[in-house]
């Protein structure tokens, strides 16, 4: 009678191992089969209008971090805000009320105002990460939250008695207010704008005797002004410095009116020129890791349809960036107009900014789905991500493992994973320009690894082998 029990248990276990067996082999055959289809890349250069909240009148966008995370506010009622996330396919997600302005490099930490209205005022300075909202930036009284570094560890603000503020979790909020000399000598660093990847660098605002003057921090130089530019009234400001702090962009005062200008220790304080028909002012909001790429506003005239969002190269000079988009990148623009450019990645491939009928995001490269690192390629980090997220639910950001936009992470994002494995854009790494898609074939071990894991669940199990043993016996 025990024998017949334990031939009966083997049967079942044997039935069971054979339907395993099979669904292994489909599935290996599956992986096998669509090797003849790696190196698909996916995902054109596209042009994508940023959701708004429900019963919101508008939204704006103001930064984006590396891996296409974009940050900024959404507008309802007269003085009334909420500060937003956006993923990089264009969801959008609340942080409560107030403003988000800036974001650091993986999209992990957010800056900005909890409960402020529109116009900033109320509320105070946060930092939003891992779902929760920390204070920051306190014991100076009414403060502002303005930037935060690449790396995500300081934040950069003022507060409301004129005194530029920076802050680390290690530190706390420390003031630093004086200039050290610099062009003009003496002064107040008033307000810090923009920090350097590591935060080691600073750039905002300062008051001289002679003006407002654009201002360049370091821990071991302090804060010195870098002038402004020939011409007119003096009056500059500095908005956003390059990864490793060499270059600052800002706003200054010329003969032709206020110009967006980039600033090198070599080369000192030059305007970024003038398009054509439109000298009313410009202004640079934002510049890629290499300090190659700015983007702005220039505007013909003191309305809001005379404003036109800008790129700047050292090779094309000042661009309508509308223009740019159409003529070469085929993106169509239909009943668009930009207005500003307000933000753009490290590597250059994406901006982001406002325009006629709200915020907006342009991707100018060939992402691969399951790039979710935005590094260029799909490789081992990829596959990590989606391994580490793998059954998360309801709303999964795009980058977060969620390939195929269904709103979790599941087997059919490891399907578009595998497909792209291997594949190169070459575009990671701060490279500019569209050099094309590498298709790469796997490695030869990763389908090995692949089908040794699949092969491996048909051997026995202990129980099995446990079973054979009694039936056996």
């Amino acid at each position: 009678m025990r024998t017949q029990k334990a031939n009966r248990r083997q049967t079942i276990f044997e039935t069971r191992r054979w339907r395993r067996g099979v669904t292994c082999l489909v599935s290996l055959l599956a992986i096998i089969l669509s090797c003849a289809v790696w190196g698909e890349a996916a995902d054109a250069q596209v042009f994508i209008p940023l959701d708004n909240l429900p019963a919101s009148e508008t939204s704006e966008a103001l930064a984006i971090s590396d891996n296409g995370v974009v940050v900024g506010r959404s507008l309802h009622g007269e003085n009334s805000t909420d500060a937003v996330r956006w993923t990089s396919t264009g969801n959008i997600e609340s942080l409560g009320t107030g403003q988000a302005v800036d974001v650091s490099g993986d999209g992990s930490v957010i800056v900005g105002c909890l409960g402020c209205d529109a116009s900033g005022q109320g509320g105070g300075p946060v930092a939003w990460s891992n779902g929760n909202a920390d204070a920051i930036l306190q014991g100076e009284g009414l403060s502002y939250a303005n930037g935060v570094s690449s790396d995500g560890v300081v934040v950069v603000g003022h507060n409301a008695v004129g005194k530029a503020l920076r802050w680390t979790e290690a530190t706390g909020t420390v003031v630093t207010d004086f200039l050290q000399g610099g062009l003009l000598g003496g002064g107040v660093f008033i307000r810090a704008d923009g920090a350097s990847e590591d935060g080691a660098v600073v750039v905002g605002e300062g008051r001289t005797a002679s003006g407002p003057t654009a201002v360049r921090w370091t821990d071991d130089l302090g804060a010195f002004s870098i002038g402004d530019l020939d011409g007119g009234d003096f009056s500059s400001r500095a908005t956003a410095v390059s990864a490793d702090g060499s270059v600052v962009v800002g706003t200054g005062t010329s003969e032709a009116g206020e110009q967006a200008f980039r600033w090198t220790s070599a080369g000192g304080i030059t305007a970024l020129g003038i398009l054509p028909g439109i000298d009313f002012l410009s202004e640079a909001f934002d510049v890629s890791a290499d300090g190659s790429l700015i983007v702005g506003a220039a505007a013909s005239g003191p309305g809001p349809a005379d404003r036109v969002a800008f790129i700047w190269d050292s090779e094309h000079g000042t661009r309508i960036l509308q223009e740019v988009l159409v003529n070469s990148y085929n993106l169509d623009l239909t009943g668009w107009q930009l207005t500003e450019a307000t933000g753009i990645s490290s590597d250059g491939q994406t901006i982001v900014g406002n325009g006629s009928q709200g915020a907006w995001m342009a991707r100018l490269f060939d992402k691969l789905n399951s790039d979710f690192d935005w590094d260029g390629d799909v490789d081992g980090d990829d596959l990590g991500v989606w391994q580490q997220k793998f059954g998360t639910m309801s709303g999964t950001p795009t980058e977060m493992g969620d390939a195929d936009g269904d709103g979790d992470v599941d087997g059919g994002d490891f399907l578009i994973v595998q497909r792209e494995f291997g594949i190169d854009t070459g575009l990671g790494g701060g490279s500019s320009g569209l050099d094309g898609l590498s298709a790469g074939v796997p490695e030869p071990s990763t389908l090995g690894l692949i089908a040794f894991a699949s092969l491996a669940l048909l051997a026995p199990s202990r129980r099995t082998a446990h079973f054979d043993r009694v039936a056996n016996a």
